[in-house]
């Protein structure tokens, strides 16, 4: 998170405070009077604000919530959240539905025990403070409590171990900060509105609360030594304060100077706050550490529906960019098709032009085949001619011959078919020229057909094949 900007809100009673940092150092400050409605006051602040908000954290007052350090045997993180839950409706007086927890493990005094800071406040509550900047259009990502942010102000940076106290308007808060985290924490519920009053009872009531809060961690923490309380927020009434301070809680006091990383701008408003009687040490701490920030109060139904309108956005831009893919495609197959389309109509047109050419070359060609055809019937006809001649002895006479074309069942190719009629001398002579024939390379399938002896003359008929060109 400290790598991105961020805007932290926090709304305590009459007042508004926002801090603006980048990469955790923070680049502007603001507060103003809430007088009305907060929602009206926050938006008029954001106008304010230049470029985008960034990642938002909202931070819930500290006397609006109930922290409790606890100690469990485990440092697992799923075990103590278990006992973590066994323990929340003994700490307060609410039902569970009626509040929201949270807590981080803080360190571990004990080999195998963990120390927990558990933050408890009422639903309703957590409700406002996150809900108000919804309102105005931003997303807040966490909702933090204002101990666990006053951690990380710029004068505890080099004082590991240190008390604080942190003056606001309408309340102030005691807390202990041991190895870099709270380790105590209790509100007083006397403000600097109610100090500037001068009157005997608040002034009362305040030293008898801090002296308190002082005893109370003393109690809680036997044998721990607490030399330095540094006060923060804004300006007490007046210098005696301090020495009244001291004397009641027999502590040091210290005022907590100015962060000089601050731009003038900011200093300004930090000048301006701590005389109004504003702290602004909260949204300071949160914005110049956020990675620090371990509590979020925010309730888990919100953050789970969140999740879920954050992937249905998902989906919804996943199914954007198939539906786009997929027109896309469509529209690439419809040019694709309609190239086609119009190539085959430019086909067609071609074959409407040519065609009548074709069809007169087509039918010369098959004129050229059959006279083709016939010249090499022609030409089969002479050559087997010219071999019956060389063939036939002269002792028999050919009264005719016939040539026809036919097709032989169970062949695909035509063949010449030639029958011979005449006369021999004597059945033995036709015989013999049967044998002659069938020697001939250019003839196939010689049989006799017929024979018959009329007036010592024998009449024959013999049919052969010649292979059609």
């Amino acid at each position: 998170m400290s790598s991105r900007r961020i805007t932290v809100i926090e709304w305590a009673g009459d007042w508004l405070k926002l801090a603006r940092a980048e990469n955790a150092r923070v680049t502007g400050l603001w507060f103003r009077r809430v007088e009305g409605d907060p929602v009206l006051a926050l938006a008029g602040l954001l106008r304010e604000l230049p470029g985008d908000p960034g990642t938002v954290v909202a931070i819930l007052p500290r006397p609006m919530a109930t922290l409790r350090l606890l100690e469990f045997p485990s440092l697992d993180p799923r075990e103590i959240r278990d006992m973590v839950e066994l323990q929340i409706g003994r700490l307060t007086p609410y039902s569970r539905d009626e509040m929201v927890a949270d807590f981080k493990i803080i360190g571990s005094e004990r080999a195998g025990y963990g120390r927990v800071l558990l933050a408890i406040a009422p639903a309703s509550a957590a409700r406002q403070r996150f809900g108000l900047p919804e309102e105005c259009g931003l997303t807040v990502e966490r909702l933090t409590v204002g101990t666990e942010a006053l951690m990380n102000v710029a004068a505890l940076r080099d004082r590991p171990d240190v008390g604080v106290l942190d003056l606001d308007s309408n309340a102030a808060e005691f807390c202990v900060r041991h190895g870099g985290q709270p380790v105590y924490s209790r509100t007083i519920p006397v403000g600097v509105t109610a100090l500037t009053q001068q009157t005997v009872e608040e002034e009362h009531r305040f030293l008898q609360e801090f002296h308190r809060a002082v005893d109370g961690y003393r109690n809680e923490n036997p044998g721990a030594r607490l030399e330095t309380v540094l006060v923060t927020g804004a300006a007490l009434p007046s210098e005696d304060w301090l020495a009244r301070l001291r004397t009641e809680a027999g502590v040091a006091l210290e005022t907590a100077p100015v962060d000089s990383d601050l731009p003038e701008e900011a200093r300004t408003t930090l000048a301006a706050a701590v005389a109004a009687g504003v702290s602004l040490s909260a949204v300071l701490g949160a914005a110049r550490a956020p990675d620090q920030l371990g509590l979020n109060l925010i309730p888990e139904t919100v953050l789970s529906r969140r999740t879920l309108e954050k992937r249905a956005r998902q989906l919804t831009g996943l199914g954007i960019l198939v539906l786009a893919l997929l027109t896309l495609v469509s529209l690439a197959l419809e040019g694709r098709m309609a190239r086609r389309h119009n190539l085959l109509s430019e086909l067609r047109r071609e074959l409407a032009k040519t065609s009548p050419a074709a069809a007169r070359v087509e039918a010369h060609t098959h004129q050229a085949l059959v006279a083709g055809a016939r010249l090499d019937a022609r030409k089969t006809a002479v050559r087997v001619l010219s071999e019956l001649h060389a063939l036939i002895p002269e002792t028999v006479t050919l009264t005719a011959i016939q040539i026809d074309r036919a097709t032989p069942v169970g062949q695909a190719v035509p063949t010449l078919v030639i029958t011979l009629r005449g006369q021999a001398p004597t059945v033995g002579d036709t015989v013999r020229l049967v044998g002659v024939l069938e020697e001939s390379p250019a003839l196939a399938n010689v049989r006799s057909t017929r024979t018959a002896t009329v007036r010592d003359k024998t009449d024959f008929e013999i049919t052969c094949e010649v292979e059609a060109p």
